[in-house]
């Protein structure tokens, strides 16, 4: 999601009533225990009976009750995931277990990914946990998806945890074994065509905003052109989420990691894995330099097609960042504008850049 519900779940605003001793006044009237009544009925008022008025107005009346009576929910909270999907956060009146409800577009790719691709990986592995919805269902002009909430640590894309780029480097190993053909069944192809013509959609993006020099913007798109003909070849297609870095993951108290946020696309290129979470921690050196050493020692990565995801994931994000029009934007616009340079380079590995 490229989030799920924040690591610590968003308390209920309470009014606690601030009299009750046990003083009793002259007289019949006892004002610490009708003051008590006031505050408890306060209370009510701002932790019951206005968060459901919130959510009843957000899902209607209908999906609260179903909710609330079918699935035995108790609501406890709202945030939004960073595609901003509001998320719901409730717990189960029998196990006292949180969950996560996310409304979607019934068209969105993660209601399909929920619903037909994730069951049919049934394999254990030894770092990766994928999410499993508790349940899928259509309700008035919306999709929704009920999902556990994983309690563990949370992270941030320019995580200096070197750990954790162990961790990736192992989800990623985990997610390179499941068969990508057959979950998707025989449909899992690498688009040439659509890729190349969003990278030259970035490319003449970056020309616009001033990323690339007009002035030898033809020089540059020969040689871009150059690596996308090195990289022409068969990729190696896995079974991802649409947004794989460090913030889609949350490390559970075994060590493993659960992997958010299944919006977007299901299968990634292998060296897609390795240069985008690499080219998001662009303020860690050392964690980069640790993820590139392990994810290359680990998985078979080629070259040519290192070259041009770098490109293309370097060149995409500069133009993307370089909109926010803020000094850290422009910040990280400007690091990537140099990676995007460094696939004409003559490097073999991550590390060396």
């Amino acid at each position: 999601m490229k989030e799920q519900f924040a690591s610590t779940a968003p308390a209920a605003t309470t009014h606690p009533a601030t009299g009750g001793g046990t003083k009793q006044f002259a007289g019949k009237e006892q004002a610490p225990k009708a003051f008590s009544f006031v505050g408890a009925f306060i209370k009510y008022l701002r932790v019951k009976l206005l968060p459901r008025t919130v959510l009843v107005r957000d899902l209607g009346k209908a999906l609260v009750q179903h909710l609330e009576r079918n699935l035995g929910l108790a609501y406890s909270g709202k945030n939004k995931d960073e595609s901003s999907h509001p998320l719901y956060l409730f717990r189960d009146r029998r196990t006292k277990k949180k969950c996560i409800l996310k409304r979607l577009n019934p068209t969105d790719s993660e209601v399909k990914i929920y619903q037909e691709y994730l069951p049919l990986i049934r394999s254990q592995f030894p770092t990766l946990v994928l999410p499993e919805a508790i349940a899928v269902f259509n309700f008035g002009e919306s999709a929704y998806v009920l999902l556990p909430y994983y309690e563990g640590e949370h992270f941030l894309h320019n995580s200096n945890d070197l750990q954790l780029a162990t961790d990736l480097v192992n989800l990623a190993l985990d997610l390179s074994t499941i068969d990508a053909d057959l979950v998707l069944r025989y449909k899992c192809v690498f688009n040439e065509q659509r890729f190349e013509s969003d990278f030259w959609h970035h490319f003449d993006q970056a020309c616009v905003s001033g990323l690339i020099a007009a002035h030898h913007a033809e020089l540059i798109r020969a040689k871009c052109a150059k690596v996308l003909a090195r990289g022409r070849k068969p990729q190696p297609m896995v079974v991802c989420n649409g947004d794989f870095n460090p913030r889609n993951g949350i490390r559970l108290g075994n060590g493993q990691l659960v992997l958010l946020d299944w919006s977007g696309a299901f299968v990634s290129p292998l060296e897609h894995l390795l240069t985008y979470p690499w080219l998001l921690n662009w303020e860690n050196p050392a964690w980069q330099k640790e993820y590139a050493a392990r994810f290359e020692s680990k998985l078979q990565v080629d070259n040519s097609r290192l070259k041009m995801h770098l490109m293309n994931d370097a060149l995409f994000k500069a133009v993307h960042e370089k909109k926010h029009g803020n000094v850290y934007g422009d910040r990280m616009s400007e690091d990537h504008v140099k990676k995007f340079y460094s696939s004409f380079s003559d490097f073999q590995s991550l590390t060396e850049l």
